[in-house]
């Protein structure tokens, strides 16, 4: 009977180590994942989406980049973004278009939450100098799916 039980302990132990790896390597896996920062061309310079943004960008923005930085630099300068759009120059715009098509691709992201973020970074903007990237975003760049 002793033997019995030993057995069991012992299959137990190493279905539980068998568990606690798997676990642990999916885990792993998720926090390394990366996605190529691909260059494209923007205002003539080719740009990843780390040296538009002047630091790494997550996976949800790179991702986003990605898809939408080949039609970025004719939409930036085909667009109109309104007139505070020129106030903060072609990398400045193209930035904001690309948070905007980010938060575009989350369920439940709204004009306002793209409002808070962008005044993270341009705390002098508000709705009405922020709007206009968010609509035109979704009118052309990025359109919402459906």
């Amino acid at each position: 009977m002793t033997r019995f039980f030993g057995v069991v302990l012992v299959l137990v132990a190493v279905v539980a180590a068998g568990f606690y790896f798997a676990l642990r390597g999916v885990s792993d896996s998720d926090s390394t994942r990366t996605v190529e920062d691909t260059r494209v061309v923007l205002d003539g310079t080719p740009t990843t989406c780390g040296e538009l943004f002047g630091a790494p960008c997550s996976l949800s923005l790179q991702t986003t980049y990605n898809r939408i930085a080949p039609r970025l630099d004719e939409f930036v300068r085909g667009t109109d973004l309104g007139p505070w759009a020129a106030t903060i120059g072609f990398d400045e715009s193209a930035a904001l278009l690309v948070e905007a098509c980010s938060l575009i691709g989350q369920p439940g992201q709204t004009q306002l939450e793209f409002v808070d973020l962008g005044r993270v970074w341009h705390p002098e903007a508000g709705s009405p100098e922020l709007f206009p990237f968010w609509n035109r975003a979704r009118e052309g760049l990025c359109p919402p799916s459906s």
